[in-house]
């Protein structure tokens, strides 16, 4: 309990040193870029599959049900996020899992279920990723640099990448190959995290 305490510690000393000067700057800014962000809904993963399924028939008793879980994206989220965290935690494999192996698994569930997506969310799982798999990682990496350069490139109207911005965009700010290319990503992180289960399991 000593070791712990003192690692929680120290891991909140440096933050908080660090963020000082903004806190004490604009503290009422700082409260509302942490405590109140909201990403972007409908854009990755399964919110973007509701939302082009929607999008393409309305009317039905179906699409419906979709729209709802659209718009409710939040509700569904949570839903599948604690059916998730009651079935990693009663797997006994759970304690041979490491710190960093299971920081790899939390950031792979987020993104799998997460109903808000940013782009920068994507570094979040570099390192973890290259901890776990090289292979995978570097695999990881180049799809998420792609998908970055598109996306950016995209929000500039296809100019230097340093010239894009996201302000104004429809709710919908990618698609077509962007959006493709953001589903497969998706798709290659529950591989990570299907294969992660089945190599501790």
């Amino acid at each position: 309990r000593k070791r712990k305490s003192l690692f929680v510690l120290f891991s909140m000393i440096l933050p908080l040193a660090v963020f000082l000067p903004y806190l004490i700057h604009d503290s009422p800014g700082v409260f509302r870029n942490i405590f109140l962000y909201s990403s972007r809904k409908g854009v990755w993963g399964m919110g973007s599959i509701l939302q082009w399924c929607y999008g393409y028939g309305r009317g039905h008793l179906l699409l419906q049900v979709l729209r709802w879980l659209v718009i409710k994206q939040l509700l569904y989220s949570k839903f599948i996020f604690l059916i998730s965290l009651v079935i990693l935690f009663t797997r006994p494999f759970l304690k041979k899992i490491s710190l960093l192996e299971g920081v790899f698994m939390t950031f792979c569930l987020f993104f799998i279920v997460t109903p808000g997506f940013g782009v920068q969310y994507l570094s979040w799982l570099s390192y973890f990723a290259i901890i776990y798999s090289p292979i995978l990682g570097i695999i990881y990496l180049a799809l998420g640099e792609l998908f970055l350069v598109r996306v950016y490139g995209y929000w500039g109207g296809w100019a230097p990448p340093y010239h894009a911005d996201s302000r104004g965009l429809l709710f919908w700010p990618w698609q077509g190959f962007e959006a493709a290319l953001g589903l497969i990503l998706w798709a290659f992180i529950i591989f990570m995290f299907v294969k992660f289960l089945l190599d501790k399991y």
